[in-house]
């Protein structure tokens, strides 16, 4: 999951968000691929990476 998050851009694993991951769009992602779900909070908690943005 981290190497998702560090390595790609939402849209590329099928998010319509083309920017960057929000806490929102990682806890989606996390639900899908897992079946498991956050708070944001507790997203916020993780240590996944700094957010990625693409001009």
């Amino acid at each position: 999951m981290k190497q998702t998050i560090v390595d790609s851009l939402p849209h590329k694993v099928v998010f319509t968000a083309k920017c960057n991951w929000t806490l929102e769009i990682i806890g989606a992602y996390i639900n899908r691929e897992f079946g498991q779900e956050y708070s944001i909070p507790g997203i916020s908690k993780m240590s996944l990476s700094k957010p990625r943005f693409q001009a």
